[in-house]
C-alpha cells in the first residue's frame, strides 16, 4: 500500500487546526474524487489486484476535495462549525511524536509548531480538572471537621485548599518540555 501523504489544515477558528492523512491508495466498493480504479473496470480483480482496489495522486484538486468533504459546514444541530482556511502538505517528521498537545499546533510556514499560548492554555485545563478532583476529596474532609467542630483540622485543609486554589504560574514557561514539568503542588 501506497504511504499516506500528510495536510495540514488551518482552521478559521484560529484554535483549532488539523492534520489529515491522505490516502493515495485504498479499498472500497466507490472510488474517491480523483482516483482510479487499479485492476480491471469497475475494480474488477485483473493480474493479481484484489476487487476494489483504488489510486489517486495527491493533487492539489485532489486535496482541496477531501479537505473540503472533511471539513462539514454545520453539525448534527445545526451549529457551524471551523472551516478551512488553508491547507498544505507536510512531511510525517514534521509533525511532532509527542501528541498531548496536538491542540496546540501551528504551520509557522516552514514545520509545524506549538503554539506555547494554546499548550498553556490546555494545560491550564488539565490542572484545573485534576484541581477539582483534589477539592472533592478535601471538601469532604473539610466538611467532616467543620462538622465535629474540629476547627485545627479544618484550618489545615483549608490552607491545603488555597494551594490548589493558587495554580502554578506559566509565564516562565517557554517550552513544551517545560510545560509538562508544571504541575499542582504536592503532586
Amino acid at each position: 500500500m501506497s504511504a499516506p501523504v500528510y495536510i495540514f489544515i488551518m482552521m478559521d477558528s484560529g484554535e483549532t487546526h488539523r492534520v489529515m492523512e491522505f490516502q493515495t491508495r485504498g479499498r472500497s466498493p466507490t472510488l474517491p474524487f480523483g482516483a482510479k480504479w487499479i485492476g480491471g473496470e469497475g475494480g474488477a480483480p485483473t493480474d493479481g489486484v484484489p476487487l476494489n482496489w483504488w489510486s489517486r495522486s495527491p493533487t492539489a484538486e485532489n486535496v482541496a476535495s477531501e479537505v473540503t468533504k472533511s471539513c462539514p459546514l454545520v453539525d448534527a444541530f445545526g451549529v457551524r462549525l471551523p472551516q478551512p482556511v488553508s491547507h498544505r502538505i507536510v512531511d510525517r517528521a514534521e509533525l511532532p511524536t509527542d501528541r498531548e498537545y496536538r491542540d496546540a499546533w501551528t504551520h509557522d510556514g516552514v514545520t509545524v509548531t506549538h503554539d506555547m499560548q494554546r499548550a498553556k492554555a490546555i494545560h491550564l485545563t488539565k490542572l484545573r480538572a485534576a484541581r477539582a478532583r483534589l477539592f472533592v476529596e478535601l471538601d469532604a474532609e473539610w466538611m467532616k471537621a467543620t462538622g465535629q467542630k474540629d476547627s485545627v483540622t479544618a484550618d489545615a485543609i483549608e490552607e491545603q485548599r488555597q494551594v490548589l486554589r493558587d495554580l502554578p504560574s506559566l509565564d516562565t514557561v517557554t517550552t513544551i518540555e517545560e510545560l509538562k514539568q508544571v504541575r499542582l503542588v504536592g503532586q
